[in-house]
């Protein structure tokens, strides 16, 4: 068995553990559970499964064989070093659809587990969500490593690794920028990276880093004053009213709007020192 088989036997030897261990059904699952077929106990779960011509079997599998962060965060070190390619990955498909196993599935509370032979589609969900051939640029990893906490290290790359963009030099540069210069043990960190991963899924002006920010702070600042206007116009008038006036408005949320200006502040503060200034806005 060659080296690089040998790695793909182990990883999928990883996997199986997983599934027998068990992955945990999340709210998600029970929301849809109790919105399909009106109940999330595990004798449901069992019914539906073992029911292939049931309508919810297909969606319910692709929800339960969804890796969350932690498991995600358990895998990372073995990817990084592995270094899959996507030929790889196909040869850990057909080895993980070639075993028989089990999944137990965890209930919280009192509501118990319920194991049920795994199948194929449901272990295929699993791998491809893991973006096993996705490689995280070497001296990103670097900049990771060396700024945060062993502990936050594998769940901040996890998030690079899912992140819905292509690696660009200028993002992997602000990624790099931003890790150098933020403080990994402030309260605000996760909610700046956060964000910053969403920005950067958005980020495609040929604009620098400041000026994009700039122009993702404008779009705040007027979303901002925007929600102010119809707060004082509802003081003064009911919505049935501003309807009829041809009123119309968009949810937005002052408070929502308000983190992710300071966000923008935030970060710009850490990589270039100063915050985005911005015309008429004020926190009134």
């Amino acid at each position: 068995m060659s080296n690089v088989h040998h790695q793909c036997a182990r990883f999928v030897d990883t996997i199986t553990r997983i599934f027998h261990h068990g992955l945990h059904v999340d709210q998600d699952v029970i929301h849809y559970l109790d919105s399909t077929v009106s109940g999330h106990d595990p004798e449901t779960l069992r019914n539906v499964l073992q029911d292939p011509s049931n309508c919810e079997h297909g969606p319910l599998i692709e929800l339960l064989y969804f890796p969350n962060e932690s498991i995600q965060a358990e895998l990372e070190g073995l990817l990084e070093k592995a270094a899959f390619t996507a030929e790889d990955e196909r040869t850990i498909g057909t080895l993980l659809t070639a075993r028989p196993g089990e999944t137990r599935f965890c209930f919280s509370g009192e509501a118990g587990d319920v194991t049920y032979p795994t199948p194929n589609a449901g272990a295929l969900a699993f791998l491809s969500r893991l973006k096993i051939a996705k490689h995280l640029d070497q001296d990103l990893i670097t900049a990771v490593d060396t700024r945060l906490p062993v502990k936050r290290r594998d769940p901040c790359k996890v998030r690079i690794r899912n992140a819905c963009f292509e690696m660009s030099p200028r993002k992997i540069a602000c990624l790099k920028s931003f890790f150098a210069a933020s403080n990994p043990d402030g309260e605000t960190f996760d909610h700046q990276f956060r964000f910053l991963l969403c920005f950067l899924e958005e980020w495609k002006s040929p604009c620098g880093l400041l000026d994009a920010l700039a122009e993702k702070k404008r779009l705040y600042v007027g979303q901002f004053n925007q929600a102010v206007r119809m707060e004082s116009l509802q003081q003064n008038q009911n919505i049935e009213t501003l309807m009829m006036s041809g009123i119309r408005s968009p949810y937005l949320n002052r408070q929502d709007i308000l983190g992710r200006i300071a966000a923008v502040d935030d970060i710009a503060l850490a990589i270039f020192g100063q915050t985005v200034y911005v015309e008429n806005f004020s926190m009134g």
